[in-house]
């Protein structure tokens, strides 16, 4: 199969010569992306939380979501999204 341009590589169906140990070992490599994602995710959502809230001292954006304020709702679901964006692009591999 003829790919175009990186993703071409990517996107090659494996061959009939492929062996099982050869599949396992992307699956592994797979998980284990997705694991560091994972927990890098989790670890940058709690800081930058942590980060917003010390940079609000005037409103207690917690409080004021159980109230049902949807403004602040949106700000904080920027500040995830943001935060999202940037260990994705971080912890994403480099494709060749």
């Amino acid at each position: 199969m003829v790919g175009i341009g990186f993703l071409g590589d990517i996107l090659q169906a494996p061959s009939a010569s492929s062996s099982v140990k050869g599949i396992l070992e992307s699956y592994a490599v797979t998980f284990g992306w997705a694991l560091v994602g994972a927990v890098s995710m989790g670890i940058a959502l709690i800081i930058m939380l942590k980060i917003f809230t010390w940079s609000t001292v005037g409103i207690d954006e917690w409080e004021e979501l159980k109230k049902g304020n949807i403004a602040v709702a949106i700000v904080i679901a920027a500040v995830i999204i943001g935060a999202a964006l940037v260990v994705s692009f971080c912890v994403m591999p480099v494709v060749k």
